[in-house]
């Protein structure tokens, strides 16, 4: 059932056009008032000019029948897209009160990896806390600020499959779903019923573009045929997949990071999100920071495999969150997402490491208002302000 490609060209604009017609639609329906749509609309594309400067995309990912603009949106058309563009409506109106995009939720603490990079390493194969009602639960309280994204993680969040597929099944409907995994038991028929069970897509863990550098990084031999696999197998039901790389060491090299998209190509796969190491969990006590010529490098990649045009449109979609970090700041601590640990307590961000509140616990509005702007400091440098001579305009 592979349904996937990349669209380009007057198609690209097709959809670019009929997206935001629906998104001038439901702005309308919000405010009744041409005045204030237009204003909106306009907020709205200050916001995303914010993100990406002078760039312009030219191609968007069809997956199932559905299109992903990249990894941190939900996909159009659905439920979750409508909700997406309420919150950001909302988000401009009340800029006081938490609206939040997404959350990250550790809903396990088992995992047969031993990452180099596990961020929950002093945590892992410990008793679990949370009953898959309660997994569910908190689902549903978040859903109430906003959110349209949900990421499923641990640990390894397949070691509690039929806990996976009941949240699917009775977790709010109208939020995407997506989950992190290591890939390695993700076999043909796990991939159907999450599938059939609402599962959006997979971010795959892998590492490196060649076997025996990811297998050493995850620890486990035999981690990066698995996670080929597991990519074949969501493909072949329709299920999105993104692969996710912790870039280090010369894996920010742009001669590296090219082969690692062409990896990606080669499998497939339409989006790949880029992390950088941060010195928390397994981490903790070595000095992990990237160099500022490795930052360029991996923002050089980010702008140029998104908006640059070729003759060759099907390299991968790149979602970097540094980039978006270093230009508005950290997008964590209530102001777009936070962290649920696997005990139920709240974090800005995965590396803060700092329990706030539990997250079943008393008025979830008012701990998240005054949770944000709390989140991960970020630092300013040279770097992070990309040459206006680099931005692309397209």
């Amino acid at each position: 059932m592979r349904h996937s490609r990349f669209i380009s060209g007057w198609r690209f604009r097709a959809v670019e056009l009929l997206i935001l017609l629906q998104v001038t639609w439901i702005t309308f329906r919000k405010y009744r008032d041409i005045h204030k749509t237009l204003n909106a609309l306009k907020a709205l594309m200050q916001r995303n000019r914010a993100f990406i400067g002078n760039n312009r995309r030219y191609k968007i990912a069809q997956i199932g029948g559905r299109y992903f603009i990249n990894y941190g949106m939900p996909a159009w058309p659905s439920r979750a897209f409508s909700r997406f563009v309420e919150n950001f409506l909302d988000k401009e109106d009340h800029p006081d009160r938490p609206v939040l995009n997404a959350l990250l939720f550790g809903i396990t603490k088992k995992c047969n990896f031993q990452c180099e990079h596990c961020f929950e390493w002093f945590n892992l194969n410990k008793k679990e806390v949370l009953s898959k009602e309660q997994i569910v639960e908190v689902i549903q309280r978040f859903r109430e600020t906003g959110v349209a994204t949900v990421h499923l993680s641990g640990g390894e969040p397949l070691n509690r499959f039929r806990d996976v597929l009941h949240v699917l099944k009775e977790a709010p409907q109208d939020i995407e779903y997506w989950i992190y995994s290591n890939g390695f038991s993700l076999d043909a028929e796990k991939a159907r019923m999450l599938k059939e069970a609402g599962l959006t897509g997979v971010a795959i863990s892998v590492d490196h573009y060649l076997v025996e550098m990811h297998d050493g990084f995850r620890g486990v031999k035999g981690s990066f045929e698995r996670a080929m696999q597991a990519a074949e197998n969501c493909h072949d039901v329709g299920l999105a997949v993104c692969f996710s790389l912790c870039a280090t060491g010369d894996m920010t090299s742009s001669l590296s990071l090219h082969r690692y998209a062409k990896m990606a190509r080669k499998h497939g796969v339409k989006m790949v999100q880029i992390l950088e190491p941060k010195a928390v969990g397994h981490y903790t006590g070595r000095d992990v920071s990237l160099a500022p010529e490795e930052i360029r490098n991996l923002e050089n990649f980010f702008l140029e495999m998104n908006f640059t045009r070729s003759d060759e449109h099907d390299f991968p979609l790149i979602a970097y969150h540094g980039y978006y970090g270093r230009k508005l700041g950290c997008q964590g601590a209530a102001n777009g997402y936070v962290y649920v640990d696997t005990d139920g307590y709240v974090h800005s961000c995965p590396f803060c490491q700092q329990q706030l509140y539990h997250a079943l616990e008393g008025d979830l509005t008012h701990s998240l208002s005054q949770h944000m702007n709390s989140g991960c400091r970020v630092f300013p440098s040279e770097f992070n302000k990309i040459n206006d001579k680099k931005m692309l305009t397209i």
